[in-house]
């Protein structure tokens, strides 16, 4: 779930980035996992089951 707001562009602590120095954290910001350009280009992969689980998830 938590990628699923990566990938929506909503803020979510994927990881534990308390330990890291703030210059590290800065230069990875988690949005740059998600190829926006691609994503952009893709139409929906995986047909869900229990879609309605994910409809219903606040983003």
């Amino acid at each position: 779930m938590p990628l699923c707001l990566v990938v929506a562009n909503q803020p979510v602590a994927l990881w534990n980035n308390e330990w890291l120095l703030p210059e590290i954290v800065s230069e990875f910001p988690q949005n740059s996992i998600v190829d926006r350009e691609t994503l952009a280009k893709t139409g929906q992969v995986i047909t869900f089951k229990a879609k309605r689980q994910y409809d219903e998830c606040v983003y």
